[in-house]
């Protein structure tokens, strides 16, 4: 990425890959990796699988880089290609029965979903203590 820098290259994708010949588990660390290395070259994730991550520590993770490289950081975001990896995080084949990520990728922690009565809640502001409105 240092010689892409170099000779002018605009941009430089990092892909995420599963498989014995070409492993690459975190593009976001790579990516943060070459922000200290490169001044001028952009750099994206040329794709962070989001059904195998945590989406949120994806964006943290390129958000800082983003601090110390503003307007350098890019990213692409996809499911993945090919069902070939699903077994490494025990995901069913199907892509129709996919569950979301925290069924089955150990990494990701399970978050409870609100119910519609607390989000409405939530947002409800209080009653004044003289009970107008």
């Amino acid at each position: 990425m240092q010689l892409a820098d170099q000779v002018g290259l605009d941009y430089f994708g990092i892909g995420e890959h599963h498989q014995r010949a070409a492993p690459l588990s975190s593009p976001t660390a790579l990516v943060n990796a070459a922000v200290s290395s490169t001044s001028r070259i952009k750099l994206s994730t040329a794709v962070s699988v989001l059904s195998t991550d945590d989406p949120i520590r994806v964006f943290q993770q390129l958000a800082t880089a983003a601090a110390i490289a503003p307007g350098r950081i890019e990213t692409v975001a996809g499911r993945g290609s090919s069902t070939i990896t699903f077994p490494l995080v025990r995901a069913p084949r199907s892509v129709s029965t996919v569950p979301p990520p925290s069924a089955y990728c150990p990494w990701t922690p399970r978050r409870p979903r609100p119910t519609f009565a607390a989000t409405r809640a939530a947002r409800t502001p209080p009653a004044p203590p003289d009970g107008t409105r």
